[in-house]
């Protein structure tokens, strides 16, 4: 099933073109065990689906479904 991949921040400077926005999981898939396949999951510090942000406890419980949006966003550096 295919899935709209939002990269944020240094996740879309650096991974937009490796990573498909129109991204395929399994039927079933828990946000959690998606997040877990993507090479960069360490850095992911907020997640949102169709705009709602899912809280880190929320992940493994959260099915994602057909054409659903799911927005990274990693930590933001600065000083």
């Amino acid at each position: 099933m295919r899935i709209q991949l939002d990269l944020k921040g240094e996740l879309e400077d650096e991974l937009s073109e490796t990573i498909a926005s129109n991204f395929t999981v399994a039927e079933g898939v828990t946000l959690e065990d998606m997040l877990k396949k993507l090479p960069f999951v360490d850095r992911v510090v907020l997640t949102s689906v169709n705009g709602t942000v899912i809280a880190r406890s929320d992940r493994a419980s959260l099915v994602l479904n057909e054409s659903d949006k799911v927005t990274l966003l990693p930590a933001i550096k600065g000083g």
